[in-house]
């Protein structure tokens, strides 16, 4: 047991919608979000553009990257921007009884996450691993010049899933999708998540542990 990377089943509320967006041609419809729906916040029409990359792919795959390694590295907090849950991660190898991750409602109620897939700082660089193991392409990428954002289109035709991705010092600070009417809006912050927030995983696999028998 403990943090696993699956692609197939991510049954933990609000975090559903973050999952899909890994998979590349194939992604699947979410759960239920918790999240009631809100828009991403836009950009002023009057911010100075930005200078596209010469390679928006290659780019965003490097940012990917290394907001991964570093939430890996160094944990990192994921939060709803309407204060109704967030996400933990804790470091490699600084896990309670092999279980490094969390999502927490805003009442303080956990539930255990299988899979770093449903984190923002995450998911891209998982599909990118994805999508070179199968020989697909990951999906379509576009660079926003308003803001340094990426936007990237996974799926099929009529079924497509779009995310946003804000970027600042090379690393994803902001993670936005909507589908199927539901919206997830989470702010990144790495580092170490709250000791509060660390109890509640433990008390959370405790649980799950005396339940499991």
């Amino acid at each position: 047991m403990g943090l696993k990377t699956r692609s197939a089943s991510v049954p933990f509320g609000f975090v559903a919608i973050a999952a899909a967006v890994t998979l590349g041609g194939c992604a699947t419809s979410p759960e239920a979000s918790l999240l009631p729906t809100e828009p991403a916040v836009t950009a002023s029409p009057t911010a100075p553009a930005v200078a596209v990359p010469d390679d928006v792919e290659g780019s965003f795959r490097r940012i990917a990257d290394a907001s991964c390694e570093k939430a890996n590295a160094e944990g990192v907090t994921e939060s709803a921007v309407d204060g109704s849950g967030r996400l933990i991660l804790v470091p490699k190898g600084q896990g309670y009884e092999d279980f490094s991750a969390a999502s927490i409602s805003d009442s303080g109620v956990g539930e255990l996450i299988w899979s770093t897939e449903v984190f923002y700082a995450c998911n891209a660089s998982i599909g990118f691993s994805f999508s070179d193991e199968s020989g697909s392409d990951y999906g379509t990428i576009e660079f926003n010049e308003t803001d340094g954002s990426y936007t990237v289109t996974v799926g099929e035709a009529g079924s497509e899933f779009v995310a946003t991705y804000t970027v600042q010092d090379g690393l994803i600070r902001t993670g936005s999708s909507t589908r199927d009417g539901e919206a997830l809006v989470l702010d990144v912050e790495y580092g170490m998540p709250s000791e509060t927030d660390i109890q509640i995983l433990r008390d959370t696999v405790d649980a799950f542990l005396a339940e499991d028998g």
